[in-house]
């Protein structure tokens, strides 16, 4: 209870520092995937507002794969806290590595940021 609590709590102020990430230039894609990554990172966003989070998470999931950061963020935070997905710390793990190196490697400062932050706030060095 008090995981879950106190993520539901934290996972609003971490989509709004998302919200604010920068969402310049994706580089490394071609612009198909591009362009499919973040046509499923919005739908995603949309379908989370609509309340059907399995479908948002399944499309979050599949853009992240497909190389968008945004998606990885949120996956790792909906990890970090259990916002739609049980508490999974190696999976959120996971997914803020794969973010932060990426972002690194694109030079999104902003991004990297946000992993690191989220890397910090939930002691994923420990998994």
């Amino acid at each position: 209870m008090g995981i879950k609590t106190v993520g539901k709590l934290a996972f609003p102020a971490i989509l709004l520092a998302l919200a604010a990430c920068s969402n310049s230039q994706v580089r490394g894609f071609t612009n198909t995937s591009v362009g499919h990554s973040r046509t499923l990172y919005n739908e995603a966003v949309r379908l989370d507002k609509m309340g059907d989070h399995d479908a948002a998470i399944r499309d979050f999931r599949e853009s992240a794969n497909l190389g968008n950061v945004k998606a990885m963020l949120r996956m790792g935070a909906a990890y970090a806290i259990g916002h739609d997905v049980l508490i999974n710390k190696t999976r959120a793990a996971y997914w803020i590595k794969k973010a932060y190196n990426k972002a690194k490697k694109d030079g999104d400062d902003d991004s990297r940021k946000q992993a690191s932050y989220i890397w910090d706030r939930f002691e994923l060095w420990k998994y």
